[in-house]
């Protein structure tokens, strides 16, 4: 079976090393989208920093900054005022968003369909998709490719 190549850069991983993915088209992306707690705008690339095993996240480390692949859309307010202040995964907590699952979810649908994922990635966001007590679930509108 031949090497799968990726549509973008950004998801391109070559050799065994941990460096972290830098991807201009991605943080730009992630900033058009609306913000992923209150669905407003504009909105900052925020980097998640807590490590988890399970998503295979690293965490930022000393003098290490984290990868662009686990930046989420956040408004100025909730990007400096609420995940910087205290207990990161107690930010995301309190508005029951996994936000591993989310980044996971959101890179890997730009590394799929680059800008044609806006709309998708933009209506899971406003129909509450990605907080975990969302009960009711809205038939997506998007098209598949």
């Amino acid at each position: 079976m031949g090497r799968v190549k990726p549509s973008n850069k950004a998801c391109a991983r070559y050799g065994k090393t941990t460096a972290a993915v830098e991807s201009k088209s991605y943080l730009s992306w992630i900033r058009t989208l609306p913000c992923l707690v209150s669905g407003g705008q504009p909105v900052e690339a925020a980097h998640l920093n807590t490590a988890s095993r399970e998503w295979a996240h690293p965490g930022r480390g000393k003098a290490r900054r984290s990868s662009d692949r686990w930046a989420l859309p956040l408004t100025h307010d909730k990007h400096q005022n609420e995940q910087h202040k205290g207990a990161e995964m107690a930010f995301w907590s309190q508005y029951g968003i996994d936000p591993h699952r989310a980044a996971t979810i959101l890179f890997a649908m730009h590394c799929e369909r680059g800008e044609d994922a806006t709309e998708l990635a933009t209506e899971m966001i406003l129909n509450g998709e990605f907080h975990n007590n969302n009960i009711e679930k809205k038939e997506p509108t998007w098209k598949p490719l």
